[in-house]
């Protein structure tokens, strides 16, 4: 499985969450202008590439950031609270993102402000770590 593979796997599975959970966009990469809040976007991060025998383990590692509106303090933190464990979960309930990867899961996460031109907001990012392991395969 490629990044790509790995990437829109991920980004399917998020979509789920416009439903339930009330996100309004899941994009690629950092929006450039203000959207309706709150929303997700994911960005590539790092990633670990090794080989031993036979096999290739690829690790690819997405952040996932979460943006809430932010007016007021005590009401972006409320906004964001249900985020910190709703993103995991929705991760966790389909590991293997529909099929498109071996594991994928949440391994940390971090809250900060972000800003969207004149727009703040406040941000949880979590970092999700897709675990690929299969035959060797020079390059992927």
């Amino acid at each position: 499985m490629s990044y790509v593979t790995a990437a829109a796997g991920l980004r399917t599975a998020l979509v789920g969450l416009r439903t339930a959970g009330g996100l309004r966009a899941v994009l690629k990469g950092q929006p450039g202008t203000g959207h309706a809040l709150p929303l997700a976007f994911l960005e590539a991060d790092n990633g670990i590439r090794s080989i031993a025998g036979q096999l290739t383990v690829n690790t690819y590692r997405i952040r996932v950031s979460v943006l809430v509106a932010f007016q007021d303090n005590v009401l972006a933190e409320d906004a964001l609270e249900p985020w910190i464990n709703d993103l995991p979960a929705a991760i966790d309930a389909d590991a293997t993102l529909g099929g498109a990867v071996n594991i994928a899961q949440v391994v940390d996460w971090t809250a900060d402000y972000f800003d969207i031109g004149e727009v703040k907001t406040r941000r949880a990012f979590f970092t999700v770590e897709i675990k690929d392991k299969s035959a060797y395969r020079g390059g992927e």
